[in-house]
């Protein structure tokens, strides 16, 4: 069994990079309550920066399926993808969690310890999107678990039938899904009521279905044997995409939020195809690398700041003064808990090698 898990490849720096400056417009998305009345606050539509992350996430789901040779195992594959996923983010999840979860407990957002605690066991669990209420003590924690039932419905669809898929299923799938929540409001409200699942499901869905597109769009494009000029004006592309993508996210929703989603598309599927003029450098390729990791904590730790600046420090000054505070005070908190975490998980497995060792 052990030969159908995925192998771990080397990084691409151009989507680590992307993966920071999306988590950081998120950041400063969150940021716009700080705003009084009358203030222009940037990145209005910020919250698409989290489209970039199911389309990555549906990338790397189909990329993954390619490389399990033939059709037998789909059900063990699909466990297996799943649970690398959550053994990757879940440490930093429940960090965050920890320390929001006393965040609004101390401010009085949350009701008393024990019944928040209880309550918010579907957060804890990762099924926050999955329907059931409770206390939810990091309010952005519903894009992780969005993407994880997702994954966890398309995988064994995948793979069952990964001839069709990225050609016939995926396309459709991504052009109903994304039609539907079009027609029925923009892509705001992740935890609005859509009869039977939530809008940020479907969001999930129906995104990481077009991911799956992207991939195989990429694999036809490495095929090609593409000119110097020809990758110059790939790169052009790829950022023209990326640039248009952060004007149209730094004004309030509107219809080109789907827009937005096709540009974010074309940067995904040309920045992993590698076909583009790239800057090879160790010290840019580490740099990158850094950002991208940092990412993850940055996007999940700055909750409880924005709650700390909205409801404790209420602090007397102008909006861009506030937003530097607060996306500093987010980065810091950001880099305690990824070397919190990654030194929780040094003594764990220490710990774990020495009872081995003893037995």
């Amino acid at each position: 069994m052990e030969q159908n898990l995925p192998m771990r490849k080397r990084r691409n720096e151009t989507v680590d990079f992307l993966k920071f400056l999306f988590a950081l417009v998120i950041v400063i998305f969150h940021g716009r309550k700080l705003a009084s009345s009358g203030e222009f606050a940037l990145f209005q539509s910020g919250y698409l920066g989290v489209e970039f992350f199911f389309l990555v996430s549906g990338f790397l789901m189909m990329k993954s399926v390619s490389g399990i040779p033939g059709t037998g195992g789909w059900g063990y594959g699909a466990a297996a993808f799943l649970l690398h996923k959550i053994k990757g983010l879940y440490p930093s999840v429940l960090f965050a969690f920890t320390v929001s979860l006393v965040t609004v407990i101390c401010i009085g957002l949350a009701p008393a310890a024990v019944e928040s605690v209880l309550s918010s066991a579907w957060e804890i669990f990762l099924l926050r999107m999955s329907g059931i209420q409770g206390t939810t003590a990091n309010t952005i924690t519903w894009y992780i678990s969005a993407m994880l039932i997702a994954i966890l419905l398309l995988y064994p669809i995948i793979l069952k039938f990964r001839s069709n898929f990225s050609y016939i299923i995926a396309p459709l799938a991504a052009i109903f899904l994304l039609g539907y929540l079009a027609q029925t409001g923009n892509l705001t409200s992740p935890e609005k009521w859509m009869h039977i699942v939530y809008r940020g499901l479907l969001r999930a869905l129906g995104e990481l279905c077009l991911g799956c597109v992207c991939w195989q769009i990429s694999e036809q494009l490495r095929k090609i044997s593409f000119t110097a000029f020809a990758r110059v004006l790939l790169l052009i592309l790829q950022w023209t995409c990326i640039l248009l993508s952060l004007c149209i996210m730094n004004v309030p929703a509107s219809k080109l939020e789907y827009v937005c989603i096709l540009f974010l598309a074309v940067a995904v599927t040309i920045g992993f195809s590698e076909i583009s003029v790239k800057r090879k450098t160790f010290r840019y390729n580490k740099i990158c690398s850094w950002l991208g990791a940092f990412s993850l904590p940055l996007y999940l730790n700055h909750a409880y700041i924005r709650h700390i600046f909205r409801y404790t420090l209420k602090l007397p000054y102008s909006y861009e003064t506030q937003l530097i505070l607060f996306v500093l005070s987010s980065a810091v908190a950001a880099l305690i808990a990824m070397y919190s975490v990654k030194g929780l998980q040094r003594l764990f497995s220490r710990k774990t090698q020495t009872k081995e060792g003893d037995l």
